[in-house]
């Protein structure tokens, strides 16, 4: 079993997925994959977006996994740096973005703009993805 594996399944029972058809089903996969994860029998590591629903269901940071896939070396800097604690709101809201696709973040970010206007908080555009729609990109 890999660090991998070992976290999935310690997680996994914890979060009360007693069988891995039940984990299974959560992540919308197949028993075969879990069950090759947990063993670290899997003929490729899971992807980036697998990894990320897998920390989202069963409460792991993101980065920890990613780290035991392969996919961040501990010791190389990285600008992915979360300084927030655990328990402060903004690390739900970090964490729900974490899974979601660059276009989903960008129109969540849109959607908050005039919110943000009306509380008289300014973002700055360029540090904030825009989102575009597809007679734009066309």
């Amino acid at each position: 079993m890999t660090e991998l594996g070992r976290l999935i399944a310690t997680a996994r029972a914890r979060r009360g997925y007693t069988t891995q058809q039940a984990f299974a089903d959560a992540l919308g996969k197949t028993p075969t994959f879990v069950s090759r994860l947990e063993r670290g029998a899997a003929k490729e590591m899971p992807s980036p977006e697998d990894v990320r629903l897998i920390a989202r269901v069963v409460g792991l940071p993101v980065a920890r996994l990613l780290e035991a896939a392969g996919y961040l070396d501990p010791a190389a800097p990285t600008g992915d740096v979360r300084t927030v604690p655990g328990d402060d709101p903004r690390a739900v809201v970090l964490d729900l973005l974490d899974g979601l696709t660059d276009q989903q973040v960008a129109g969540i970010v849109n959607a908050l703009r005039p919110i943000l206007a009306i509380a008289g908080i300014r973002d700055n555009p360029s540090s904030l993805p825009k989102h575009h729609t597809n007679a734009e990109t066309a």
